[in-house]
């Protein structure tokens, strides 16, 4: 696999076709992981917590009293409310959640069926345009939604079982006597679990972005592409994970550097408000604007490296496909 053409010809793309950034902005602020370097808000080691405090001791007696018809009178409103309106709320509420699931998904795989579509016709010296794009796009989008909905539905259905597997080798290992016989089968359940998860998971994910570009290119349907893709994946394993690794260093890049420049603000803010309150208002409202730009800029960035890492990835199965004519195998 040429790599080096590949990524070389993927930044052009990135950089010269602008109308390709908008389907890219759309993917980018819809997607996760290497496509959109962001993150949740709150790291698993940094939850927010209220401030534990004890009730104050000098309250008097009548504001209790008053707190506590309040209280009363809240709870048995609450109370009064018939189960059916509770039913219908809750029912609404998933209805708006599965909504706008639903809609999410599909405005994110109309962007990647068209950004798709127009870096395949700008190959075949076929300008794109939004209006193409967007065609190919609605042509498209609901068999990129089941070739992804789909096979990760499997994928769960097996991270289940292989889990039950393991805590079920933990369990029944807990009776045995031996020692190292125990160790040595907790040892074998967990590579078992953490290798058949990670595995599947490879493959299937290799499998879908190679689904993508035969649906563009070959017009299947979900499950031939899927197949397909599948088939393909395990003929050229290496040359994809060589490309997956490159733009996953890529992606992480990209994502560092955006981190180090925001952690460059904040450490200017605290470090203001430690020489005193009001330079810290002052750096505050100075920087205040530089990072407004770089969250609304961010966005524009995660655009045209989406450009960029689908255009890799569209230029080797391109390349896989006129290796698949010329009868050449991978390495070669």
């Amino acid at each position: 696999m040429e790599y080096k053409r590949i990524l070389r010809r993927s930044w052009e793309i990135a950089k010269t076709s602008k109308v390709l950034w908008v389907f890219g902005m759309v993917v980018a602020a819809l997607s996760g992981g290497s496509a959109n370097f962001g993150g949740n808000s709150w790291s698993e080691g940094e939850k927010f917590t209220l401030p534990k405090t004890s009730p104050p001791q000098d309250v008097p007696h009548q504001t209790s009293q008053v707190l506590g018809q309040a209280t009363t009178a809240i709870s048995q409103m609450i109370g009064s409310i018939p189960i059916w309106v509770w039913l219908i709320l809750g029912g609404t509420i998933l209805l708006a959640v599965l909504i706008a699931i639903g809609v999410a998904l599909y405005i994110r795989n109309w962007g990647k069926g068209a950004l798709i579509a127009s870096i395949h016709n700008l190959e075949d010296q076929t300008p794109p345009s939004l209006k193409s794009g967007s065609k190919s796009g609605v042509s498209v989008v609901k068999r990129f939604i089941i070739l992804h909905v789909g096979p990760w539905l499997i994928w769960v259905a097996l991270a289940v079982v292989l889990t039950i597997f393991a805590i079920g080798s933990v369990i029944i290992t807990a009776n045995l006597g031996s020692e190292a016989l125990k160790i040595t089968i907790i040892a074998i359940s967990i590579l078992v679990w953490v290798f058949g998860l990670v595995a599947t998971g490879l493959l299937l994910n290799l499998s879908i972005i190679l689904g993508e570009q035969l649906i563009i290119r070959e017009n299947l349907s979900a499950n031939q592409a899927l197949k397909k893709g599948f088939r393909l994946t395990k003929k050229y394993f290496a040359s994809l994970l060589g490309m997956g690794i490159i733009n996953m260093g890529i992606g992480c890049g990209f994502g560092c550097l955006t981190v180090l420049l925001i952690m460059l603000f904040v450490v200017s803010v605290i470090v203001a408000f430690a020489i005193s309150k009001t330079a810290g208002l002052i750096v505050s409202a100075i920087i205040a604007v530089p990072i407004l730009t770089l969250v609304l800029f961010s966005l524009l960035l995660r655009g045209i490296y989406t450009v960029f890492n689908t255009a890799t990835w569209t230029l080797v199965e391109r390349e896989i496909e006129t290796r698949e004519k010329n009868g050449t195998e991978d390495g070669n």
